[in-house]
């Protein structure tokens, strides 16, 4: 490939660079240049053209040559020798330095605002990746081909994908420089100058959404598409391209072992194949019987292509160096909205795992809903959904184990892939169930060989302790093969090594930590003063977690203090658990003045503790306690039960009233004490929060997971 400049290159990386690849189309080129020449941008935006010269022998040379440049951009020219669109677009994206990739064909003509739209889009839309706009006919008389003249915007993701229709079209698309790095340039044995003439948008476009990422169509920024195609023959050549192409794309995505792919494919063949049998068949342009020779003409022609060019095939599709970290992927039972102790760890170390642990975070969701993995993105966080198979259903014993082998190589696949695409060093489970176990087959087939890391954080662990027979079998084989295992408390690190010999000495307590910095600022949402006095408690609406103890020892106090009223929010427990907490209230003589919060957001939450002048945790289970770290750094005096994890981190202080569990009688008195002595009470509240903040701010709990990790380091990528 050989390279020359008409203008010196700027100090400055461009913030957009539109790449177009080219061959034997002088004329077209004068064309594009000229309207590209009109585009019209704001002072200090800095953008260039990177013009790739596919091999031409016209003249396109003398062309790019005799143009004039403008001052707004710079023009670089680029020979790439090597046949075929892809490989001409894949060097021009090599050769660019911005931010912003723009891709369009030299068959089009921009409009003024083009490269401007884009960008404002971009800016305003900083979770966008890949864009696309509307695609109108240059010339009244040009057939209604490679063109998209709706209105309306739309994002499509993976679900709504669809490779019978057209979603973005390749002479208008603009994608952040970043998303390639993740998801690989064009395909090189797709599109013009190969033998199957078209796919290679196909195929890269699909690469996007199947990365999580979404394609957004945006009206507002235009091209006019200036193809030449004119008669209904020239109209049917392309067409049979776009079927070569989209026969290689299946073809490809089934070598891979792709089953939504598979499952489009299976559909294609199958209804070309009812229609072409059927003596209603209707036409739509196009004769059934040709759709299957073209797809399967294109799935050869791919398999021959493959045969011979894997080796360039895999050097030509990286956008190469990458900085890319390795990953750190954290596994959970439920969605993050689930509101709950467990849920603020896990969003915790997703926010600071790239900056502390020096990994890429990556968070998987097992969703029964999803047996193919489904994936989103936030910012720079992906999000997989994927169903994970356990070897044991206690409602389904035998079957469920049966289920689980039949099932376990399509399983081990989608988490090798996973692993494997997202370059995974360390899995990371928490809450882990005996599911845990097809992850620790994933770890030692993978050629990664990720660390497999189990966090327990109170009633997972209780469960697994509780297990006999095969299940507990089960467990011993998961806790004596995973590399390391973690406990949020040292009572809670007791109790698994008491039960499970062969883990004594492996289980290292890692506190949970608590996000000062979020918590003050909920803090300042909150009024100045609450309009009535109020005690408050946090906690799944369960038995383990005491309210009912709390209701009975405020019943007993409230009497003394008329203005008094006490607040219970937390997540919606099991039903009976509800019902019996609402009948207790009913029934009490200060029902009027108790009021519980279901399912209410965190940081709702947070703002109305900020609020309370007493916080209670009555459990009867608690292995840590992370919402007393919560009232700590509030400044608000504390009251809970002494199997609290988190009253043993702390050590005993004057802000922390520690009660036994199921005694409403010393609850109701330690309630009454502190609201007498409300002053002296917060002053010692305000000894702790600075104790917290040092000890177990996330940063300093972030740190601990690092000593962890560089204990064991995983062979990672």
């Amino acid at each position: 490939m050989t390279e020359y400049s008409l203008m010196d290159p700027t100090t400055e990386a461009p913030h957009l660079s539109i790449v177009v690849s080219t061959r034997n189309r002088a004329d077209d080129v004068r064309q594009f240049l000229e309207r590209l020449a009109l585009t019209q941008v704001r002072t200090g935006t800095r953008w260039e053209l990177i013009l790739v010269d596919n091999g031409s022998t016209d003249g396109t040379a003398a062309v790019v040559q005799a143009f004039v440049v403008p001052a707004a951009f710079e023009l670089r020219y680029l020979c790439e020798l090597r046949p075929g669109k892809s490989h001409g677009v894949n060097a021009g994206i090599r050769a660019s330095r911005g931010s912003i990739i723009a891709l369009t064909d030299d068959d089009a003509w921009v409009t003024k605002g083009w490269v401007q739209g884009i960008l404002d889009y971009f800016h305003r839309n900083p979770d966008a990746n890949c864009i696309g706009g509307m695609v109108r006919r240059a010339q009244p008389d040009l057939a209604k081909l490679a063109i998209r003249e709706s209105p309306d915007s739309l994002s499509v993701d993976l679900a709504t994908f669809s490779a019978m229709s057209i979603q973005l079209i390749g002479c208008n698309m603009a994608v952040r420089r970043s998303l390639l790095e993740r998801v690989g340039l064009f395909d090189t044995q797709l599109g013009p100058g190969t033998g199957t003439r078209a796919g290679e948008d196909l195929d890269f476009l699909y690469r996007i959404v199947a990365d999580g990422s979404q394609l957004h169509y945006v009206p507002d920024i235009v091209v006019f598409h200036n193809h030449g195609r004119r008669t209904s023959e020239q109209v049917s050549t392309v067409k049979d391209g776009y079927l070569l192409g989209r026969g290689a794309f299946y073809c490809k995505q089934i070598l891979a072992l792709d089953p939504l792919v598979t499952r489009w494919a299976y559909w294609e063949v199958a209804s070309s194949l009812k229609q072409a049998f059927s003596k209603r068949n209707t036409q739509t342009g196009i004769r059934p019987a040709r759709v299957l020779v073209m797809l399967v003409r294109g799935a050869a022609v791919y398999l021959f292509r493959r045969r011979k060019l894997v080796r360039s095939l895999s050097d030509d599709t990286k956008l190469v160096p990458t900085s890319r970290q390795p990953g750190w992927l954290y596994v959970m039972p439920w969605d993050l909205t689930v509101v709950g102790g467990v849920t603020q760890v896990v969003q915790n170390m997703l926010a600071r795992t790239l900056d502390h642990l020096h990994h890429e975070p990556v968070l998987l969701i097992n969703d029964w809903h999803h047996p193919n993995p489904v994936r989103t993105r936030s910012q720079r966080l992906l999000n997989i959904r994927l169903r994970v198979y356990s070897p044991w259903s206690p409602g389904r014993k035998v079957r469920g184990l049966l289920g689980f082998l039949i099932r376990l190589p399509g399983t081990l696949r989608r988490l090798l892939n996973t692993i494997d695409r997202e370059q995974i060093d360390v899995i990371n489970i928490h809450y882990p169930d005996v599911s845990a176990l097809t992850w620790l087959l994933a770890s030692r087939l993978s050629r990664h060989h990720p660390r497999v890391i189990l966090a327990f954080h109170g009633l997972d662990a209780s469960h697994a302790i509780r297990t006999c027979g095969i299940e507990r079998l089960l467990w011993k084989r998961i806790l004596s093969q995973s590399d390391q295992l973690v406990a949020c408390s040292r009572n809670l690190a007791n109790q698994l090594a008491a039960s499970f010999s062969g883990s004594h000495g492996r289980i290292q307590v890692v506190d949970n930590g608590v996000d000062a910095d979020a918590l003050l600022a909920a803090a300042q949402t909150a009024t100045s003063s609450p309009l009535v006095p109020f005690i408050m408690s946090i906690g799944t609406f369960e038995r383990k977690k005491g309210h009912d103890i709390l209701v009975k020892a405020f019943d007993a106090i409230a009497m003394r203090f008329p203005e008094l009223q006490l607040v219970i929010a937390g997540r919606t427990g099991p039903r009976a658990d509800v019902e019996a907490l609402e009948s207790l209230r009913d029934k009490s003589i200060s029902h009027e003045r108790i009021t519980y919060l279901k399912d209410l957001p965190h940081r709702e939450t947070m703002s109305l503790l900020a609020q309370a002048h007493c916080f209670v945790l009555a459990s009867r289970s608690e292995p840590f306690g992370i919402v007393i770290l919560e009232a700590a750094i509030l400044g608000i005096p504390i009251i809970a039960t002494e199997i609290c994890g988190a009253l043993h981190r702390l050590g005993p202080h004057p802000a922390i009233t520690s009660v036994a569990c199921d005694n409403t009688e010393r609850l109701s008195v330690a309630m009454e004490r502190i609201l007498g002595s409300l002053e002296i009470s917060r002053e010692s509240a305000g000894a702790l929060a600075t104790k917290v903040i040092q000890e177990l701010d996330w940063n300093a709990v972030m740190g601990q997971w690092k000593s962890l990790y560089d204990k064991h380091p995983a062979s990672g990528p």
